[in-house]
């Protein structure tokens, strides 16, 4: 069916994809110029409209030697054109979005940075371990919050409720992403379409709430924000492309659309529809939703396949390149500088059930501090995490967390296991109430 190649036709309505055979012939027959339009609504408010016409023979210019076929022939034009919402409105999600970007200030300079600034004021009074051999100076590379920012549910779903109100530019998107002849517009479509990693981050943070509550913690590995990231990109925008491709598989997505009224005139040239696109956003943004456990299972298979020491080996000299650029950048070419110790607090792998966020990923937001003896040598490095990482509310037995205090910058982090079924976890804050521990 050639209607399939026209680059409308995801929003076409059923009837007009099923009778376009009719529609074509009348158009030649009698060379009116026959005009379809409909108005793509979301809960009874209008969010697009969508103008089909069709011109008979061929109106893109034609030639002494195709005018013999121009009978024959006909040109069809579609237009889709966003709803331009009333100044109010528009002001409204221009105040939202700008009180959103104020909430992530706020996180980032709360949550974290402040709490890395507490960091540089404790290490230049107060040794890094109490039992730290004789070091002169500190260095501190600094993570980044995203884990901190992506773990507030309420952000996340605040998100998704701007995308649920954009959803015309939603689907001039999708429009974007179902051509290739304008490659510029479909990078465009693929980054608006990754907003949608959105519904995923919504996603794991209800996850965690759940398995928290039902102390199922292990049953899912934190997820790489980055990953996710990226694979909403392509994956919001390839499953509305593999849709074009596919006549099948597009036309169970419009039947996805609710058509609730028809005007026609009496000539039957002018033909309006209405049809409510709040079950396909719905399908839509909970597909995208799912993303997490599907690279969850890719990462699986990955995992298979790879070897696991060569896994950790990865694992290793990712974790460390940049310990390793800063400690070359201050080697002096007479000197050589021995690692002596490396400290890190593996919570994800080793007691999950301590965990305040166990389905993201908080290793981004972690700091590697790069402690020097007089000699300017690197003799220790040490990964610090928030404290606020820990779930400090976990009483239930066979879990309890203890706190006592320590005379040290950071604090200090301690899972004991007595036997297979009961853990013991000791917190040892810092001085001055330190947000870190080691």
């Amino acid at each position: 069916n050639p209607v399939y190649s026209i680059l409308g036709v995801p929003y076409f309505p059923p009837d007009v994809k099923r009778n376009w055979p009719w529609v074509l012939t009348y158009t030649n027959r009698f060379g009116y110029r026959r005009i379809i339009s409909w108005n793509i609504t979301i809960l009874t408010t209008t969010a697009s409209t969508s103008v089909l016409w069709i011109v008979p023979g061929n109106d893109l210019g034609s030639t002494s030697a195709s005018s013999s076929t121009n009978s024959s022939a006909s040109t069809v034009y579609y237009v889709y054109r966003p709803v331009v919402k009333p100044l109010l409105w528009r002001l409204v999600k221009f105040l939202y979005r700008i009180g959103l970007c104020g909430w992530i200030f706020m996180l980032c300079t709360t949550h974290y940075y402040c709490h890395v600034y507490h960091l540089y004021n404790n290490l230049k009074t107060i040794p890094l371990h109490v039992t730290s051999p004789a070091i002169t100076r500190y260095e501190i590379l600094v993570g980044e919050p995203t884990c901190v920012v992506l773990s507030n549910p309420w952000l996340c779903l605040a998100f998704v409720v701007d995308i649920c109100a954009s959803t015309e530019y939603v689907g001039q998107a999708c429009l974007r992403v179902c051509q290739t002849e304008n490659w510029f517009y479909f990078g465009l479509g693929l980054l608006y379409l990754g907003r949608t990693v959105w519904c995923a981050y919504s996603t794991l943070t209800i996850l965690n709430i759940v398995l928290k509550r039902c102390h199922r913690t292990t049953w899912f590995a934190p997820a790489n924000t980055t990953v996710l990231a990226v694979a909403a990109t392509w994956a919001g925008g390839g499953i509305v492309t593999i849709q074009k491709q596919w006549p099948k598989v597009l036309d169970l997505y419009t039947s996805l659309f609710l058509p609730y009224d028809v005007d026609e005139d009496v000539s039957k040239l002018h033909h309006i529809g209405h049809m409510d696109i709040a079950l396909i956003m719905a399908v839509y943004l909970g597909t995208m939703g799912n993303l997490p456990f599907a690279v969850a299972g890719g990462s699986r298979v990955l995992k298979k396949v790879r070897s696991v020491m060569m896994t950790s080996r990865l694992k290793q000299k990712v974790s460390f390149v940049s310990i390793l650029i800063a400690t070359n950048r201050r080697r002096s070419s007479g000197t050589t500088s021995s690692l002596r110790r490396l400290r890190s607090i593996e919570m994800v792998v080793e007691c999950p059930d301590y965990q305040s966020q166990c389905t993201i990923s908080q290793r981004g937001g972690d700091c590697y501090v790069l402690s020097y003896d007089r000699r300017d040598d690197l003799v220790e490095v040490t990964r610090v995490t928030l404290v606020s990482q820990i779930d400090l509310t976990v009483v239930h037995r066979p879990f309890r967390i203890n706190q006592l205090t320590t005379n040290a910058a950071v604090g200090r982090f301690v899972v004991a296991k007595k036997s297979d079924a009961i853990r013991a976890a000791t917190l040892h804050r810092g001085c001055s109430n330190s947000p870190w521990v080691s």
